[in-house]
């Protein structure tokens, strides 16, 4: 098997169209730092895992990597914080945001923000 690699001139309508909708994700990646709590639990996993899959193929070596740092971080977090204890209907007690992920979702942040310029 041969792999070929696609020409800078053909990636980038592709890493454009990438670095756009990375602009709604930065803004809800922004929303979990600010709240501490994921007001869109599958929302957040799937803009992560996005990131972390495409964003290597475009180049973005460093912001796959952080990407993948916070899904692996993140699936424990969410599961504890999505958790609903016997008798609260209304919402759940939301599970502390702990501080090696909440630094991991700002390097992430961070890297997100440096790629759209």
């Amino acid at each position: 098997m041969q792999l070929t690699s696609l020409p800078a001139e053909s990636l980038a309508p592709i890493r454009a169209r990438f670095i756009d909708a990375l602009r709604a994700r930065e803004a809800r990646i922004r929303e979990v730092l600010a709240l501490a709590r994921p007001p869109q639990p599958d929302q957040l996993r799937d803009d992560i895992h996005k990131i972390r899959g495409v964003a290597p193929m475009l180049g973005l070596g460093q912001l796959g990597a952080l990407a993948a740092d916070a899904e692996d971080r993140l699936e424990p977090w969410l599961a504890a914080a999505t958790i609903r204890p016997a008798g609260m209907e209304d919402e759940a007690e939301m599970v502390r945001m702990p501080d090696d992920l909440h630094a991991c979702l700002s390097a992430l942040h961070a890297a997100m923000r440096e790629a759209m310029g």
